[in-house]
């Protein structure tokens, strides 16, 4: 099941690269995430369960160096989803040097001709407290190396989960219920993998303790646990598809100026009135086009979420760039874009053939009282009243 699992995992993490990484390049630090622990899995499962020699001498010590980067790829993938941030900074290079150092370490036996290799697989599936024996790392042991890989990766996790939480606690970040859903997602993330860390350090001492099948068999609950937690993690992968898109920050303040942008922006403005804004331009086209063709705020239940879905952008750029250029809060777009249609439907006489809670419902709005208050929010009167005045107007251009 679990070579299944990881292969499922993998197909899924590639998908996610190749769908998202030019909307949010944080994406790839998930996927090979995801990938490497897949195929550890996957390397457990070939010596354990399926007992197949080859890909054991595919897999065995050679993704050793890989096995101490999912640490990195959960911190970087959770403070950049923290901090509405992409890519690497300088200094984050420096997490790969242990990386690089069991590259060197294991050079000698990647060297090796495939056929040793073969007879070393061959050797440990038989028995595996030949695992003892196998000079695989020339600066470290077997149980040196899995010691080191499990604590680094635990270190990563108690960073990443403190990050979080001082997030989660702040005051001056708070987000948006729409992004509540890839907070959770980041404790599930971060919690995951750390009852996973735990109960493999167990297990390495089990088999330090005693021979490696004894400590395995006497382990086979924290096997279960360890599974148990990655079909998890790969299963929220397809019940949070948000989580690709950022956190959704309130408190992000307008630039404040004396002309006023249109609620729909059909030309883009002089230079000098968005010139800090540039970046946000293709988003502001992207916006446009999907709102003016789609007209997707009809539908009660639209949200940002939406938007970003359908743009593959990342929600803290939407709400900057509806902030920065149009001056105002999704809400706010929202409420003017089915009022604005509300009037349409009022000014075609759709009135005359349904009821103005139907316009209402027509427009986006869920109940009359919501309409009613959004629509004299925007026009100082009701629908009503509107109507009233419509028809007033047009009797007298008729009179004259």
């Amino acid at each position: 099941m679990m070579l299944y699992l990881s292969i499922f995992t993998i197909i899924l993490a590639f998908l996610l690269v190749y769908n998202n990484w030019r909307a949010n390049k944080n994406t790839v630090f998930l996927a090979f995430f995801f990938i490497i622990l897949s195929i550890y899995v996957m390397t457990h499962s070939f010596l354990v369960s399926d007992k197949s020699v080859f890909w054991v001498a595919v897999f065995y010590n050679h993704i050793s160096p890989f096995t101490l980067l999912p640490g990195p790829l959960l911190f970087w993938y959770t403070r950049n989803t923290i901090q509405g941030k992409q890519g690497l900074k300088k200094i984050d290079f420096l997490h790969f040097i242990p990386a690089i150092i069991q590259c060197v370490g294991i050079s000698s036996y990647c060297l090796k001709p495939f056929a040793y290799k073969l007879d070393v697989a061959t050797k440990i599936i038989s028995n595996l407290n030949y695992v003892n024996q196998v000079a695989t790392n020339i600066f470290f042991t077997t149980y040196e190396n899995f010691i080191i890989r499990f604590t680094t990766f635990l270190i990563y996790i108690v960073i990443s989960l403190t990050l979080l939480r001082k997030y989660h606690l702040s005051l001056n970040k708070p987000f948006n219920p729409s992004s509540s859903k890839t907070i959770k997602w980041l404790w599930i993330l971060n919690i995951s993998p750390l009852i996973i860390v735990f109960n493999s350090l167990i297990l390495t001492y089990n088999c330090t303790v005693n021979e490696p099948s004894v400590g395995i068999a006497k382990s086979q609950l924290l096997l279960l646990i360890c599974e148990f937690f990655f079909l998890i993690m790969s299963f929220s992968l397809l019940l949070f598809p948000n989580i690709l898109y950022g956190i959704t920050p309130i408190t992000v303040k307008p630039k404040k100026r004396k002309d006023e942008l249109p609620l729909i922006i059909k030309e883009r403005k002089p230079e000098n009135i968005i010139k800090e804004a540039d970046n946000l331009l293709p988003i502001v086209d992207k916006i446009n086009v999907y709102l003016n063709k789609k007209k997707p705020y009809l539908n009660a239940d639209f949200s940002l979420d939406d938007i970003s879905l359908e743009l593959k952008t990342p929600i803290n750029q939407i709400t900057q760039a509806l902030n920065t250029l149009y001056g105002k809060k999704f809400s706010d777009v929202k409420k003017e874009l089915r009022v604005k249609h509300s009037i349409g439907l009022l000014e075609n006489n759709l009135s005359e053939f349904i009821t103005m809670d139907a316009i209402g419902q027509k427009s986006g709005f869920t109940t009359r009282s919501n309409f009613y208050i959004a629509f004299k929010s925007i026009t100082n009167t009701t629908p009503s009243e509107y109507l009233k005045n419509l028809e007033s107007k047009m009797d007298i251009e008729n009179n004259n």
